[in-house]
């Protein structure tokens, strides 16, 4: 899925907790659900594999490498399907940004 085509999507039936998630990608051993809070001003950037991206509190941008310059916000309650590659996320919400990422473990590396 490229930059294009993403976009966030509010979270549907689902409460926005990590606990909610985590429930929802099972089995634990498949799936890698990880929390993670950046404080205001965050800026980094990073490459990797199709992953869900939700955020649970405050707001993040991100732009993708087919389309640096486009950067798509994601709020509160909503949700953002990471394409593989590259990728650049910046926090300008002043509360910082709650976030969970969500990663598939390769079947070699599952228990």
């Amino acid at each position: 899925m490229g930059a294009k085509t993403s976009q966030a999507i509010s979270i549907l039936g689902v409460e926005p907790t990590a606990q909610a998630i985590r429930a929802r990608y099972q089995p634990e051993t498949r799936y890698r659900v990880s929390e993670r809070f950046y404080p205001p001003s965050t800026y980094f950037h990073g490459t990797g594999v199709e992953a869900p991206l939700f955020v649970l509190g405050g707001a993040i941008e991100i732009s993708f490498e087919d389309d640096p310059e486009r950067f798509i916000e994601v709020r509160e309650g909503e949700y953002l399907l990471k394409p593989i590659g590259g990728y650049r996320m910046r926090v300008d919400d002043p509360s910082g940004a709650k976030i969970v990422w969500v990663l598939e473990i390769p079947a070699p590396y599952t228990r």
